[in-house]
């Protein structure tokens, strides 16, 4: 016995209550018959059945592309956070070029004025290689290599400042050197860096005033 649900030409699966089969267009009832599907019914009833697997299929390849995506993505990322880690630092401070901090300043400010002395002399000395890095090739200078890219050391400058502990005493001075590090990032011009510079420079004698002390070194030289 034909199933009521089943188109009698194409065997196709229709809803109750259709005049035309979805699949094959035909007709259904007597109704049907005596009024025929118009042109856009019909075309409507033959795309109705590709619809769903077509809009499945496309939801699956966006899927598909999103997922490669972000594994690329995610691969990059950490191809560019492993780059900054694992970066050559410039050289520490000897213990000549450490500044001779006064006993007057507490053990932690102190010690977090010898880290930014470092962090300040690495910064000079990248802001220096990457001068070198762009300026016009010298005469005497043919075959040779050119300095190597600051990017990679200047990520891994900025992550340990990020990383040092700040007293509460040095907030305004990390404040200020931290607007230095942007400003430096940025490639603004001299004038420009020179100005946050020596606001940095002031935080750091106004700190040195609070205890009675001289500034240890000075932001900004180049």
């Amino acid at each position: 016995m034909t199933d009521a649900r089943r188109c009698p030409r194409c065997q196709g699966e229709y809803p109750e209550g259709a005049r035309f089969c979805p699949s094959c267009a035909q007709a259904l009832t007597s109704d049907a018959l005596e009024y025929p599907m118009s042109a856009l019914e019909l075309a409507v009833s033959r795309v109705r059945g590709l619809l769903i697997p077509a809009l499945v299929f496309t939801v699956a390849v966006l899927g598909i592309a999103v997922m490669v995506l972000a594994s690329k993505l995610e691969r990059v990322t950490r191809q560019a956070y492993a780059a900054a880690k694992t970066a050559s630092t410039l050289a520490p401070l000897s213990s000549s070029d450490a500044p001779a901090i006064s006993p007057a300043f507490p053990d932690d400010v102190a010690a977090y004025l010898r880290f930014l002395q470092q962090i300040e002399q690495n910064r000079v000395a990248l802001v220096r290689r990457k001068a070198a890095l762009y300026a016009p090739p010298s005469p005497n200078a043919s075959g040779e290599p050119p300095p190597p890219d600051p990017a990679a050391a200047w990520l891994t400058l900025v992550r340990d400042f990020h990383t040092q502990p700040i007293p509460e005493a040095c907030n305004p001075l990390a404040a200020e050197y931290n607007g230095l590090l942007n400003t430096t990032n940025s490639g603004s011009d001299t004038t420009a860096l020179d100005g946050v510079a020596a606001r940095a420079d002031d935080e750091l004698k106004k700190l040195a005033q609070r205890y009675g002390a001289s500034p240890p070194f000075k932001i900004g030289e180049k």
